[in-house]
């Protein structure tokens, strides 16, 4: 299969090559050892950073000359919250490379070969790659700057903690937190390692959630704009002037017909194909960015009513950003799973608007035919059984969150 170039895909493939991410799909890429440079390298990176994670949480499990509050207790579920995703995205992505890079073929603009689909895919699809060209650098531009903000927010704080403290009998503010197993003095003696070690997890952290998940909706857009075409290729099959002298003679509409049907199977299996890579990943994400969005809520109300946290208008702006890139990112995918199935199920109205009435039996038949397949087939991506990932998920989690956050308020409330 030939690489993919900007003018011939309807996604940032740009922003992916840059970032080195299409590499990670591309076969025809440097081999290391009789391996696949890029995912020998994202798989050893992965590792090499997991065991710093892990050393960061060896002080959990052990006692501590110091203590992190309830707000710092969140933040820190959060975080590695947010690595464990990010570790699933990427093992899932490496151990799918393959199938991946198949599906890369469906952001084509010349994915519909018949000769319906030719006359509207150009201009539908080259709204979607501006569309989705600026959604993801938009994405991706504001969480490097929510990522830079919490890279300065230690430092500030320690600024000030440095002019107050001079003993060091405080464990240095870092961008996690994590629970290092070493002393107050040791920690803060080399703190700009432990500072630095921090910044190579989010920067992991970053590239793994943010860019798999734009990645993911650059798809999902892709999909609704090909099934967009396949409806109004539906909708534009019609008797042609030669053929409305005889009615019986709706050969060139029959294979019309048999070609679009051609390009709908091709574009079913290729997202079969899609689901099945990202159905784990994607029910794994929207049960931890539930759970983000309800610590982050709870971590955002205590910052406000918190009389002795210092510097609290860093801490508020520390808490927002994530929250509103969890949030924005849990109602893309929900809102383009849900976008998805409506295009799909919208097919079976674009074959009902064509000009079946003028239409032989034989053309009558198949068309029939292949609406009943329509119904019988609904693939979908599902939370549950019966719980479909949609807008109406999305505002499902947003009131439990609410609920929630009302009981772990009340009960703390209670305590006071």
């Amino acid at each position: 299969m030939s690489s993919f170039e900007v003018p011939d895909v309807a996604i940032n493939i740009e922003l992916y090559k840059l970032s080195c991410f299409y590499h990670v799909f591309n076969p025809n890429t440097t081999e290391i050892f009789g391996y696949h440079f890029y995912r020998f390298t994202g798989i050893l990176l992965t590792v090499c950073i997991q065991l710093c994670v892990l050393f960061g949480l060896l002080g959990c499990c052990m006692e501590m000359e110091d203590t992190i509050n309830y707000i710092e207790r969140f933040i820190f579920i959060f975080v590695n919250s947010s690595n464990f995703l990010s570790v699933v995205k990427i093992c899932v992505f490496i151990y799918k490379a393959k199938d991946t890079w198949d599906l890369f073929d469906v952001t084509r603009v010349n994915f519909l070969k018949s000769e319906q689909c030719c006359k509207f895919r150009n201009e539908i699809l080259e709204k979607v790659r501006n569309k989705s060209i600026r959604l993801t650098n938009f994405i991706f531009g504001f969480a490097t700057m929510t990522f830079i903000i919490w890279i300065i927010y230690p430092l500030v704080v320690n600024f000030f903690l440095i002019a107050t403290d001079q003993n060091n009998h405080q464990r240095y503010q870092n961008i996690f937190n994590m629970r290092y197993p070493v002393s107050i003095n040791t920690y803060n003696k080399y703190f700009f390692i432990f500072y630095a070690i921090e910044v190579i997890m989010g920067l992991f952290i970053l590239y793994n959630s943010i860019l798999i998940d734009t990645f993911l909706v650059s798809f999902c857009w892709v999909f609704i704009a090909q099934y967009k075409i396949l409806s109004k290729a539906f909708e534009n099959i019609e008797l042609k002037d030669v053929d409305k002298l005889n009615k019986n003679c709706s050969i060139n509409a029959y294979n019309d017909l048999k070609l679009i049907l051609g390009d709908q199977r091709r574009l079913n299996s290729k997202l079969k194909l899609y689901y099945s890579i990202i159905w784990y990943m994607v029910l794994t994400y929207v049960v931890f960015s539930s759970c983000s969005i309800i610590t982050l809520t709870y971590s955002f109300i205590m910052v406000c009513i918190s009389t002795t946290k210092s510097l609290p208008v860093l801490s508020i702006i520390k808490i927002i950003a994530p929250f509103i890139i969890v949030s924005f990112q849990l109602f893309l995918h929900c809102y383009f799973f849900g976008l998805i199935n409506f295009k799909k199920e919208s097919v079976t109205y674009g074959m009902y608007s064509c000009d079946w009435t003028s239409m032989d039996l034989k053309f009558k038949k198949l068309l029939l035919l292949s609406m009943r397949m329509n119904d019988v087939d609904t693939l979908m991506i599902k939370a549950t059984p019966t719980k479909i990932i949609n807008l109406e998920f999305f505002v499902k989690v947003m009131i439990t969150t609410y609920n929630i956050v009302s009981a772990m308020l009340n009960t703390f409330n209670s305590k006071i």
